[in-house]
């Protein structure tokens, strides 16, 4: 059997178990560093899809097994090592033990070898004489007090200790382990995170109830690693210290989410559990994982429990603790795009994800890797035969209706809403009008005293650059900041087109954030453009940085959360978006955007990136979009952009949505994820059914194109297509189970052949 050479899949994503969406980002192959243009890279993935929809139905057979199957284990090694890395973040000075696993149990009675963590969290462990058993690797405070953990969650680790500061680890009940079955080397690689805590409870269980016990954590391994999205086994990812930033710019992009996970799980159990602390939250998270059966995408109003939209969101928060810590050593790290993918996970699970838990799919050494090779083929064809996907622009009305809610109206119904919103944050300024002395900057009006400890507000303020007037008074809920006129704003032609807003933000002081000094007020807000477009948001909330206006229409905030409905008035097929929106920037720009009368899928990454100009700014939204005509979406938004005007810009777009396709009895998941920057720009796209999942990963370039597609087995194809001096056309690819290749791509006289192990073929 040949080999393919990676140790790794060329992918490390597999799908969400009994979810209907998921998405990882790809293997940072050098192909990923291709340039190539927007109007292509749907093509180049449909022309996958679309190639092997034309396979013949004849081929097939069997005649070759796995060459995954369990080797019969080797003959027990006099002495061998167990080294690894332990972290949650990174333990220094943290004892390490070996234990077997005896009818099921950890014998701590039986210490087969210890070590003291470094100040790497490294260890390594010689164990001689050593029966055969499986183990459990378990690291432990010292008793002596001298444990350190770096804290690596976000928010802190209590006591005033930050994001990347020094945890004194001194609570002996504090406890991680990693489990391996019957070691066959000399030399095994056992890390302990997390992760690995989780996959021994669930091992031990299975074991408990009478699996076979190398079997069983075998299994545990690499289906909580697939639980989310990630694929192998969780004692081999790497340990990354996510409190450095030079650590995390190395580091592998499977091994860095996996990192990411670890820690993001006990920031999601302390948000959801408040009398949990950074040690109970650990075994808290493993208790949950085996008591049911595995993790939800979501969770039922008010329910107790952690869920993978709300891991997702924690891994988000940390990448911004990350970039933090990045910018204050002044070292440049490319993750903004994983942050996008995990806030589109995130909202996508919240909204759309399973209520049941789910413990993941082990991977199957028992697998009959060419059956497994031709069920992919067939799977890829029953997508492709769709008459949603053949064409250059999958998709196309679904992401037609989401993108309609963007048009040149909603821009400039925004922009007015952002010109209100400034004037409202300048109305907020340290400026106090005072009887007697003159009154600074645009107030006017002022009102009588009631009293003079409170202080006094004016009645009104004009701001000086976009004439919006705000009222300002004291009311019930506290200080009231109003906006009710037309705002004038100039299209790209340059005439002046009135939109009627009306904002109400209540200053209610007692949702002042103690923690973090920021503000959040409540938001009220309608905006209308005659009868074309209208947005009405009630209760939301925005959370207010330090605030400046000025010529180029800038506002200085750190966030907004509203439940919108974004209503076209006009149109041969009006749409409507109801949903939620949030948004975060810093030295942000809003500005009109151009919309083309035709779908391109270049347009809707361009049209919501010229909509927004600023240092960073990220944008969230989800729910239904729908028009007059009946169509109807269900789905969610991510934009990120960061570093407007730079040379190293990145922006990234994730689109994900549910729809039907004929022949497939359930709705389908799909997510577009693009991105852009100076090195690279890629794209992907995702459909979940059933219990399939493909992921289409394309590149194209002047000289070459080529697809990627995996399905929830970890079956990868891989194929190109190269031209030729003489201008004719090379195809070639593979496909691969785990290292093993079972089957040959090829062109042969203008035929493309798929070639499996056994000696069938089928043409393309």
């Amino acid at each position: 059997m040949k080999q393919f050479s990676p140790s790794k899949s060329l992918f490390n994503e597999s799908p969400f178990n009994e979810s209907p969406f998921n998405e990882s980002p790809f293997d940072d192959s050098p192909s990923s560093k291709t340039q190539w243009s927007w109007g292509q890279h749907l093509r180049a993935a449909s022309m996958g899809l679309f190639v092997l929809s034309l396979c013949a139905c004849g081929g097939g057979g069997g005649g070759s097994s796995s060459s995954g199957a369990t080797p019969t284990p080797a003959p027990v090694q006099p002495s061998f090592d167990i080294s690894g890395t332990a972290a949650k973040g990174v333990i220094v000075g943290g004892v390490v033990n070996a234990y077997p696993i005896v009818e099921g149990i950890v014998d701590t009675s039986n210490s087969l070898g210890s070590a003291t963590s470094d100040e790497n969290g490294n260890y390594s462990i010689t164990i001689d004489n050593f029966e055969d058993q499986p183990i459990v690797v378990r690291i432990q405070p010292a008793e002596d007090g001298s444990t350190i953990m770096k804290c690596d969650i976000t928010g802190g680790c209590g006591d005033g200790i930050p994001f990347g500061g020094d945890f004194p680890l001194t609570d002996t009940s504090f406890v991680l382990d990693a489990m391996i079955p019957t070691p066959t080397g000399e030399e095994i690689v056992t890390n302990i995170s997390t992760m690995t805590n989780v996959a021994t409870s669930v091992a031990l269980e299975a074991i408990a109830v009478g699996d076979d016990v190398d079997d069983a954590i075998e299994d545990a391994n690499t289906s909580v690693a697939n639980r989310f999205g990630l694929t192998g086994d969780v004692t081999l990812f790497s340990i990354v210290d996510l409190t450095d930033p030079a650590a995390v710019a190395e580091a592998d992009d499977d091994d860095l989410e996996f990192n990411l996970y670890s820690s993001a799980i006990v920031r999601a159990v302390l948000t959801d559990n408040a009398s949990a602390d950074l040690v109970s939250a650990i075994a808290l998270f493993a208790e949950q994982y085996v008591e049911q059966d595995g993790l939800a995408d979501r969770e039922e109003d008010g329910a107790e429990g952690v869920t993978l939209a709300d891991i997702l969101t924690a891994a988000s928060l940390v990448i911004d603790d990350i970039e933090l810590e990045a910018e204050d050593e002044g070292i440049e790290i490319d993750i903004a795009g994983l942050e996008v993918e995990f806030d589109t996970q995130a909202d996508f699970f919240s909204m759309f994800g399973s209520f049941t838990p789910s413990e993941g799919t082990p991977i199957d050494s028992d697998t009959d890797g060419l059956q497994v090779t031709k069920d992919f083929v067939a799977d890829i064809r029953t997508i492709a035969l769709s008459t949603d996907l053949v064409g250059e622009e999958p998709f196309a009305d679904e992401l037609a209706l989401v993108e309609g809610v963007f048009n040149d109206d909603t821009a400039l119904l925004l922009e007015a809403v952002e010109m209100a919103v400034s004037a409202i944050e300048g109305a907020m300024n340290p400026n106090v009008a005072v009887p007697g002395l003159p009154v600074d900057g645009g107030f006017t009006d002022l009102p009588p005293i009631t009293d003079p400890s409170i202080g006094l507000q004016p009645v009104t303020y004009t701001d000086s650059v976009s004439g919006v007037e705000v009222a300002i008074s004291e009311e019930a809920q506290g200080t009231q900041y109003q906006v009710n006129q037309i705002v004038p704003v100039m299209n790209d032609a340059g005439v002046a087109v009135d939109v009627s807003v009306a904002i109400t933000i209540f200053d209610e002081g007692s949702l002042i954030d103690d923690s973090t000094g920021d503000e959040s007020l409540r938001f009220d807000v309608s905006a209308t453009i005659g009868e074309t477009v209208s947005l009405v948001s009630e209760a939301g909330y925005l959370s207010l940085l330090e605030s400046a206006s000025g010529e180029d229409s800038t506002i200085e905030f750190g966030a907004l959360s509203i439940a919108p409905m974004i209503t076209q008035l006009s149109g041969a097929d009006p749409i409507t978006f109801e949903g939620f929106l949030e948004l975060s920037l810093i030295s942000a720009e809003l500005d009109d955007i151009d919309v083309e009368e035709e779908l391109d899928e270049e347009d809707l990454f361009e049209d919501l990136l010229e909509a927004f100009e600023g240092e960073f700014f990220e944008l969230s939204l989800g729910g239904t979009f729908s028009s007059a005509s009946g169509s109807r979406v269900s789905g969610s938004i991510s934009l990120l952009s960061a570093g407007a005007g730079e040379e190293d810009q990145f922006n990234s777009v994730a689109v994900s949505f549910l729809t039907a396709i004929e022949g497939v009895s359930d709705e389908v998941a799909v997510l577009f994820f693009l991105e852009d920057g100076e090195l690279e720009e890629s794209a992907t796209f995702s459909i979940h059914f059933d219990d399939v999942s493909l992921s289409v990963q394309a590149f194209e370039s002047d000289e070459a194109s080529q697809v990627f597609i995996v399905n929830q087995d970890n079956v990868v194809l891989s194929y190109s297509e190269v031209e030729n001096d003489d201008n004719t056309i090379s195809a070639e690819g593979f496909i691969v189970v785990g290292e093993d290749v079972f089957a040959d791509i090829s062109a042969r006289d203008g035929v493309i052949m798929i070639a499996y192990s056994d000696g069938s073929f089928e043409s393309l």
